[in-house]
């Protein structure tokens, strides 16, 4: 998916754990997110739906035990896309984050449609550091309804980066996703490493 909307210069500059990541159809594994913290009691009213959705975290903790599950699916009309679901094991009980990933045919962009049915949609743009770890930043939030989307207004659009890189000494992939909103500040957090299952 990452190679479809990456230069030739940034794909070769990746590091190949990574690359081996996102080219197959197909990747599961588990992990554990040393700090996670969820949604703030400020969005309270809408946390019900997002846990029903599986698009918001409102859970937080340390060490967290997660796994993922990545693979390609193909859409009604045809386009293939990446099934990208996470559930992240609390001592309260188990939450789930979904998405949907479509690599734009035009733009060097990834469609991102979040939660079960998607009900978040926004762009997010990949580059690839000097270092070969690989970043995403997404730009403005759209809701999806009746499959149109709304555009969300600044102040109710959320702004993710997310971080991912290898590190060669450990055998382990690092990840770091930071979301945030202009008016209410951090949405969630979490950082940790994972492993591929065999």
């Amino acid at each position: 998916m990452i190679r479809q909307v990456l230069t030739e210069d940034q794909w070769d500059r990746l590091h190949e754990k990574v690359k081996r990541r996102y080219a197959g159809d197909s990747i599961s594994g588990q992990g554990i997110m040393k700090v996670m913290k969820g949604a703030p009691k400020t969005i309270r009213p809408i946390l019900p739906l997002g846990r029903k959705r599986n698009l918001l975290l409102s859970e937080s903790g340390t060490n967290v035990p997660f796994d993922f599950t990545w693979k390609k699916v193909f859409l009604p009309n045809g386009m293939e896309a990446y099934r990208f679901e996470r559930t992240f094991h609390f001592s309260t009980g188990s939450q789930s984050f979904n998405a949907v990933l479509v690599p734009s045919r035009i733009r060097p962009v990834i469609h991102d449609f979040l939660g079960d049915p998607a009900t978040l949609y926004a762009t997010i743009t990949p580059t690839v550091r000097e270092d070969g770890s690989l970043e995403f930043l997404s730009e403005r939030s759209s809701l999806v309804m009746d499959k149109k989307r709304l555009s969300l207004p600044a102040f109710a659009s959320a702004q993710v980066k997310v971080e991912e890189k290898y590190d060669d000494q450990k055998n382990l992939y690092i990840i770091n996703v930071h979301a945030s909103n202009s008016m209410v500040g951090d949405l969630f957090y979490y950082r940790g490493h994972f492993a591929e299952r065999e």
